[in-house]
C-alpha cells in the first residue's frame, strides 16, 4: 500500500503478492507452476525467487510525485539510508538527498523535469536513468557510473 510521506512524495512498501508478479519459467518458456504439473524443486524454486523479490523490495524505497512545485522535497536519512532508492513517474519536481545520507544506488524512471541535488553518497557510485526526460542531477560526491 503507497502512503504519503512528509515531503509529500509517494512511498510504496513492498507487496507480499509482488513476488507472484515474477513466474519462473522452465527451458522451453513453459510456466514451472502447480497447475501444469511442476515438479516439487520448480516449486520450492519459484518459493526461493519469491523470497529474493521480497528482499530486494525490502532494500528499496520508491518514491513519486506528479504535484509540479518549485520548493525542493528533502529526503530523509530516516526513510532512505542505505537503501536504493527509485524515482518514478515524477514530474516537474525537485528532490534533494543530503549530506550525511549513503544510499545503495539512484533509479530515474519514467519521469519527466526532474532535478536531484545528490549531497549525499552513493555506496555503488551507481546512477541509471531511463524512460526520462529533462532530467538534471548535480553530484557533490563521485559517481562512477551513470546509465542513461
Amino acid at each position: 500500500m503507497a502512503q504519503q510521506n512528509a515531503a509529500g512524495f509517494v512511498c510504496e512498501a513492498p507487496r507480499p503478492e509482488a513476488a507472484a508478479d515474477f513466474g519462473v519459467r522452465g527451458r522451453q518458456g513453459v510456466a514451472a507452476d502447480e497447475s501444469r504439473g511442476a515438479a516439487p524443486s520448480a516449486r520450492a524454486g519459484q518459493a526461493g525467487l519469491a523470497a529474493i523479490i521480497m528482499r530486494q523490495a525490502a532494500r528499496e524505497l520508491r518514491l513519486s510525485d506528479t504535484r509540479a512545485s518549485d520548493k525542493p522535497i528533502e529526503v530523509s536519512v530516516g526513510e532512505a539510508d542505505g537503501r536504493a532508492v527509485r524515482i518514478q513517474a515524477s514530474v516537474g519536481v525537485t528532490c534533494q538527498f543530503p549530506q550525511g545520507l549513503t544510499i545503495r544506488k539512484l533509479f530515474i524512471e519514467k519521469s519527466r523535469d526532474v532535478k536531484v541535488e545528490l549531497g549525499c553518497r552513493l555506496k555503488t557510485s551507481f546512477l541509471e536513468v531511463s524512460h526520462s526526460s529533462g532530467i538534471e542531477v548535480r553530484a557533490h560526491e563521485p559517481v562512477a557510473t551513470v546509465q542513461a
